[in-house]
């Protein structure tokens, strides 16, 4: 179903191709090598989180978003103490030769980019962004809305460090409203979201 002409045109044209394992996973290793051929880059949302992933898919990946559990089945460990997970997310990175973004929810993100990947960070190592003091109604969709941020900011340019921090702004803006689709902010809005909070800093 993949090699449909609108699908394969679709893919190869995208700045930026967001993925995910709610489907087959041949499907989802497809999309990539299809996205990767045009230049596109790949993102993914290892959720739920499968051991092993093959390495058609992983070569064609830029970017993988993992949570707290996720990262643990990704670096072969059965959990992560809060102290291991920068040294976690520097491992996979360095191994996959992509940027990594492991979200911590409220408590931020911390990121690294793999030497000589296709997404570099401002410094090397594990990095942190702070996560925003807000009143959270609800959560659902948040880390949909986290990666769906990411990937647009990475694909207009932006730094992996710039990309994280609006992804996170733009979470914690979804987390103030009800409903999933209805929570997700405009960029517009988390870019004053974002100046809000840095002026306030």
């Amino acid at each position: 179903m993949l090699e449909e002409a609108d699908t394969v045109k679709s893919l190869t044209a995208a700045a930026a191709v967001l993925l995910q394992l709610e489907i087959p996973l041949p499907a989802v290793t497809r999309a990539a090598q299809l996205a990767a051929e045009g230049s596109a880059l790949v993102v993914l949302n290892p959720a739920p989180a499968v051991p092993g992933l093959p390495q058609e898919l992983l070569r064609c990946v830029d970017v993988v978003t993992p949570n707290r559990s996720e990262l643990a089945v990704l670096t072969g460990r059965d959990h992560l103490r809060p102290e291991d997970l920068d040294a976690a997310v520097a491992e996979l990175a360095a191994s996959l030769g992509a940027a990594v973004v492991t979200t911590l929810g409220p408590e931020g993100a911390v990121y690294a980019a793999a030497p000589g990947g296709r997404i570099q960070a401002g410094r090397a190592g594990a990095c942190r962004a702070p996560g925003y003091a807000v009143s959270a109604v609800d959560t659902t969709g948040a880390g949909d809305c986290f990666n769906g941020a990411l990937a647009v900011a990475l694909a207009r340019g932006e730094t992996l460090d710039a990309a994280v921090g609006f992804a996170m702004g733009a979470a914690a803006l979804s987390v103030t409203k009800l409903g999933a689709q209805s929570g997700m902010p405009s960029a517009r809005e988390v870019e004053a979201f974002q100046a809000e909070h840095a002026a306030e800093a």
